[in-house]
Formats: structure tokens, C-alpha cells, sequence
């Protein structure tokens, strides 16, 4: 893993051809290189075949075309591929290249493509990629797998981890720390080198007129994904360290809250309890089914439309384990909330409902009736 522009994809075009050819000397040692996008997963083996065009003395060793290139003594073929690994399975490949590996949710579609590893000496699997916007997916699990190994946690050949990023934001500050994200910015500088320089260097620049591109601009240049709060509440370490088990809390007190304001897309509930120094918090949502088949492709008659499209949120998996409640209504009935807060009553002690002014004309009434205290903070 490097910062954009350090050169990964030049890395893998000359491995998979070193690979494929004499020197390395195993027949139909074949290699797929696959990304999310054809137009991606052919930045190397389109490298490899200008290359092979450009001197007439490999044209006497390889037979290349816009979809594969051909060692004419090894019979190994290099080829590119989508990430879509429906139709994959009885591959024998040597090795594999996955790009842009960010951008992967699961491993879902690695497994297919790696499963025909074995049939041929020497298999190989490459994972290249920089930083991206995917979290909990499959580069944060590699990157857990990358951290055992070099903690000791792993056995040493599970994976040859090579990642070069910034160790703080706030290192991006001194620009002779950003060598440390992309080799290629080392001294002594080559042209391309230099030039890449000047470009990063006016990116940073631009940050003080436009700071909105700094998430961008660390995740992509410096291989360090940072949180822009402005969009989000929570940096991903704080979220992650919510993930503890709850205790029990039957019979304790707590104060609950609301957020009402979106009812023609989702509302949540939830309560808030004080536990050993620690604030428990459980919650359920409420969410419009026509906002979640447009967006999440909740219903199977949208599976096709949606084919292709990042699912940010497993709506139907949530739902499973009753964390929210799909309503088809065209708005969401506040009812929904004050029934779950009477159900809650049954297992612990609200003391009251905290919530701001917005919309809270609708549920104030609702809730008093129930027999709820309701508190209204001015937003």
C-alpha cells in the first residue's frame, strides 16, 4: 500500500511479466489481474503490452494483444479481470493481482478468484492498492491480518506486508515526512518524481482555501484515512471502541432520547444509561421501506438496479437481528416511537425522554399521554 502516484501498478507490471516469461521458467503459469473496473484492472497488463510493442526483442519472446500478452516458450498468458466473480470458479491461475483493493467490501469475490491458486507451483497472490473509504471491510481486515504479522501474533509467511503511510496527521505538516507514504518522493528525485512533488505540494496548498478535500487529500496522498467531522460524528477508532459487550442493565435507570426530524427516511430511539463509568446506549430505528429499497437495496425487486452499487448499510441484516423496523408508510407514525419506549418500560426505569424542539410538537402530547416525563431542549 502507497500514497497515490508511487508507482504500484508500474510494480505489478513488471512482476507479472517477469512472471509469465522464460526467465521464470514455469509453464502456463497464467495470472489474472482483477479490479473493480476493467478500465482499472488493465492499467498493468496494458503497460505490459505498449512495452512489448515499443522493443521488437521482447515481440521474439511474447505474442500480445489489448486482452492478453503471451510468453510463445512458457505458454503463461496474462490476462485482466472485473472483481465480479460469479462465473470464475475452475481458474488455473499462478497468481493473482488484486487492485484497488479499498474499494473491496468482503472477501467474497477474492475467494473465487484465489481458489484456483495451487494448481501450478509457486502461487502468488498480490494485494495492491492505496487507503480508501471502506471501513471494517476487506483492507481493514488485511491490514489486521498485515499488523499481526509483524507483531508476532501470526505466522511470518501468512503475508509479506509492505505499507507506506504517515504514522500522525500531523506530520503532513513538514512535507519531508510525506517520503513516508510515497517512497517516490525521496531525494534524490527523479523528473517524474519532482513533478509529482509540485503536484502534492499544491494540493496541500489548496487545503487552506478548501479544507473539505483534506479527508481526501490524507486518505489518497498520505495512505492515512482520517475522519472529516464535519460529516461524521465520531472518528472510526471511536466507533470501533464501542464495540463491547453490554451488560446487564434490566431494572436500572436511564433517560431516553429521540432524533424525529427525518420522518420520511429514517427516526431512532434509543436509551442512555450511566454503568461503572460508562454510558451504555441502546437504540432502534425506524426507517421507510421506499427510502430503503431506493438506497440500500432493501426489497429483491430492486437487487437488479442495484447490481454493481456500493450497500452502505445491511438494512435487512439489522433488521434480523431487530435493530430497526422497516415501516411502508409514507411517512414514519410517531406512534412507532411511543410504542417502543412503552415496551422498554417493561425492562427498565425511564426516568424521562430528552429531545429538541424540532417535531417534538408531535411526540410531546403522545408521550405524556403514555406517562412519560418529557424534557424539550431548544436546538
Amino acid at each position: 500500500m502507497l500514497g497515490r502516484g508511487g508507482g504500484k501498478n508500474g510494480l505489478i507490471s513488471v512482476l507479472t511479466h517477469f512472471l509469465i516469461s522464460e526467465l521464470h521458467g514455469i509453464k502456463e503459469y497464467n495470472i489474472s489481474v482483477v479490479a473493480n473496473s476493467e478500465e482499472q484492472a488493465k492499467t498493468s497488463p496494458d503497460e505490459v503490452h505498449k512495452t512489448i510493442k515499443r522493443h521488437e526483442i521482447l515481440q521474439k519472446a511474447f505474442k500480445t494483444t489489448l486482452t492478453q500478452t503471451v510468453s510463445i516458450k512458457t505458454g503463461s498468458v496474462l490476462k485482466f479481470r472485473t472483481s465480479n466473480g460469479e462465473t470464475k470458479d475452475g481458474l488455473r491461475d499462478g497468481a493473482v493481482v488484486f487492485d484497488e483493493i479499498h474499494q473491496y467490501e468482503s472477501n467474497k469475490d477474492v475467494r473465487v478468484h484465489i481458489s484456483g491458486l495451487g494448481k501450478k507451483p509457486n502461487p502468488r497472490e498480490f494485494y495492491i492498492g492505496t487507503d480508501g473509504y471502506v471501513r471494517d471491510g476487506f483492507l481493514d481486515k488485511l491490514k489486521e491480518k498485515a499488523m499481526k504479522v509483524l507483531t508476532g501474533e501470526a505466522r511470518p509467511n501468512a503475508l509479506f506486508p509492505f505499507i507506506c503511510k504517515l504514522d500522525d496527521e500531523s506530520e503532513v505538516d513538514d512535507p519531508s515526512n510525506w517520503e513516508k507514504a510515497n517512497p517516490m518522493l525521496s531525494e534524490p528525485r527523479s523528473e517524474y518524481a519532482q513533478g509529482l512533488f509540485e503536484t502534492i505540494k499544491e494540493e496541500y496548498e489548496d487545503l487552506e482555501d478548501d479544507p473539505s478535500n483534506r479527508e481526501e487529500f490524507m486518505t489518497k496522498r498520505m495512505n492515512l484515512p482520517v475522519t472529516d467531522l464535519e460529516r461524521s460524528v465520531a472518528k472510526w477508532e471511536e466507533i470501533l471502541a464501542t464495540n463491547q459487550p453490554m451488560p446487564n442493565l434490566l431494572g436500572r435507570e436511564c433517560i431516553g432520547c429521540l432524533d424525529f426530524a427525518s420522518i420520511r427516511d429514517f427516526a431512532a430511539c434509543g436509551l442512555v444509561f450511566k454503568y461503572e463509568g460508562k454510558y451504555p446506549f441502546i437504540t432502534h430505528s425506524f426507517a421507510r421501506k421506499e427510502f430503503v429499497d431506493k438506497y440500500y437495496s432493501y426489497s429483491k425487486k430492486h437487487d437488479a438496479e442495484m447490481a454493481g452499487k456500493r450497500k452502505f448499510a445491511p438494512i435487512r441484516e439489522w433488521e434480523k437481528q431487530g435493530l430497526l423496523t422497516v415501516v411502508d408508510e409514507p411517512t414514519i407514525n410517531p406512534q412507532h416511537i411511543v410504542n417502543w419506549f412503552v415496551e422498554m418500560r417493561k425492562y427498565y426505569n425511564i426516568k424521562k425522554i430528552v429531545g429538541d424542539n424540532f417535531r417534538m410538537e408531535i411526540l410531546r402530547t403522545l408521550l405524556e399521554q403514555a406517562g412519560f416525563e418529557v424534557e424539550v431542549k431548544r436546538s
